[in-house]
This record gives C-alpha cells, sequence and structure tokens, in this order.
C-alpha cells in the first residue's frame, strides 16, 4: 500500500531538501509519494477535494508540516484538517525550526501528531519520519535501497 507524504512550508528550500533526502531515502513511488505545499490553504483545498471523492484512502495520507507560516500556521491549519478528517485518519509530524517547549506541549496536544522534528530536515531525521508515518517497504525495494 502506497502512503502519499505531504510536505506543508512555506519555505521553498525547506520544502526542496526534504523532498531530496526523503526522496532519496525511498526513491519508489511504489510505496511512497512526496508531494508538497507551499501555501497551506492549497493543501487544505487539495485534502478537501480528495475527501469528497471516492475511493480515497484518507488513511494514508501523511502531512509534515511547518508551524510558523504567513496567514495560516500549523496550528491554524490543524484546526482546519479537523473539519476535513474529523477522524483523524490523516497523521501529522511537526517540522519546525520552534525549540520552544510550549509550542512542543501544544503540538503534541493533537491527537492527529505523532512526532515533533525539528529542522532543518538531514538523513536521520528521514528515518524517524518515515518511522513515525509507518512507511513500509518490501525486502526487494529494502535491498535495492542499500546497494545504491
Amino acid at each position: 500500500m502506497r502512503t502519499d507524504l505531504i510536505l506543508v512550508d512555506d519555505d521553498p528550500i525547506s520544502l526542496l531538501i526534504s523532498k531530496h533526502l526523503i526522496e532519496k531515502a525511498w526513491p519508489s513511488q511504489d510505496v511512497l509519494r512526496v508531494m508538497t505545499f507551499n501555501v497551506p490553504v492549497d493543501c487544505l483545498s487539495y485534502l478537501s477535494h480528495l475527501k469528497n471523492g471516492q475511493n480515497v484512502r484518507i488513511g494514508a495520507l501523511k502531512i509534515l508540516l511547518d508551524l510558523n507560516m504567513p496567514e495560516i500556521d500549523g496550528w491554524k491549519f490543524m484546526n482546519l484538517l479537523d473539519k476535513i478528517d474529523p477522524e483523524k485518519l490523516i497523521k501529522v509530524v511537526i517540522h519546525s525550526s520552534s525549540k520552544n517547549p510550549k509550542d512542543m506541549e501544544l503540538a503534541f496536544s493533537y491527537s492527529r501528531v505523532v512526532n515533533y522534528i525539528p529542522k532543518p530536515m538531514d538523513s536521520a531525521k528521514v528515518s524517524q519520519l518515515l518511522n513515525d508515518m509507518n512507511v513500509t517497504y518490501n525486502q526487494k525495494n529494502s535491498m535495492n535501497n542499500l546497494n545504491r
């Protein structure tokens, strides 16, 4: 089963680095497809459209979310996401430059948040992210990635 990982961040460089590192770790789109949104409202519109469609496995969607964004910050994004996905099937990992303990505490008060990964992204954090998101792959893909 493929997982769709959605990166939401207003910083295009952070998006580019994160996407590159994730796709380098898991290059097969049969297992993991990465999509990026630098405008949070565009992501919410996309998710709303998907939710209204048929045969969509909304639980296969995962989000890597920045907190500090203009207009719609990560907190407001999650509140709006609750209206689209009240069952909280879409899981979120916070990816923020904020190391404020209050932000971390507030993040974990949202039941859909599974982790808080500080910026910048690196290969160890990608492994942690994919583990948090329960991204799985078969033995063949695992061996192919190890030989690269």
